[in-house]
């Protein structure tokens, strides 16, 4: 069984034949290997620690970006978070966790929703009341339909699994626009799929609001004590 704690350390100890392995178009320079960028070009704008309390950190000065050699990995094979663990586990000859097997349950998939971009009382309400940059509600995927927000909950894979929706008003509550539909999270339509870290709130518009501040933010789909 591995971590993604134990797989980013185990990986640490081999830093050099990771590099190898990934960018073979680089040199190593005296503690360091050195290539010019997560293409693996010849050059050196981008360097990796290859021993020390450091190991396995790199940095592209051109770039401005740097990380772990799992960030290295999703990098320079243009993968997900997920897809570079199991290759880093196959690499490092490691068995995957056995996953958390809930009970089976058959679920509904919600009516499409058919509304549209917010440009009227959601719009008013959310961005000039509630200060959510419109980019952040396009992200999320927010529409609007009359004087309802509609919030769709879509899975990491894509699939519409949820949807509710509120007044755009103060004290409003949003609910499921459909019965017995899987009760997820809702906002994985807005994370990168190399987000490791992550903040649930209990609101889908708590959510917006952290993310308007720079967080990777997620709401459970019905408050603190049931979601």
């Amino acid at each position: 069984m591995s971590t993604i704690f134990e797989i980013k350390q185990k990986l640490a100890s081999q830093a050099e034949s990771v590099a190898q392995m990934l960018l073979p178009q680089g040199k190593k320079r005296g503690n360091d290997w050195i290539v010019g960028s997560t293409q693996g070009e010849p050059g050196q704008s981008l360097s990796l620690c290859l021993k020390g309390s450091k190991a396995g950190l790199w940095y592209d000065f051109a770039e401005g970006s740097g990380g772990d050699l799992l960030d290295l990995w999703c990098a320079v094979k243009a993968i997900s978070l997920s897809q570079a663990l199991d290759e880093a586990r196959s690499y490092l000859n490691l068995s995957r966790p056995k996953p958390f097997m809930a009970p089976r349950h058959s679920y509904r998939l919600p009516p499409v929703p058919k509304g549209g971009e917010p440009r009227h009382e959601v719009k008013n309400y959310l961005h000039t009341k509630r200060h959510i940059p419109l980019d952040i509600l396009k992200r999320y995927r927010i529409q609007e339909d009359g004087n309802q927000i509609i919030f769709p909950f879509y899975k990491p894979d894509g699939t519409l699994a949820l949807v509710k929706a509120r007044a755009a008003q103060e004290g409003a509550k949003a609910k499921p626009t459909a019965s017995h539909c899987e009760p997820i999270l809702f906002g994985w339509q807005a994370l990168c799929p190399t987000q490791r870290t992550l903040v649930i709130t209990e609101g889908e518009i708590d959510a917006l609001s952290l993310a308007a501040y720079g967080y990777p933010a997620l709401s459970v789909p019905f408050g603190g004590a049931r979601g």
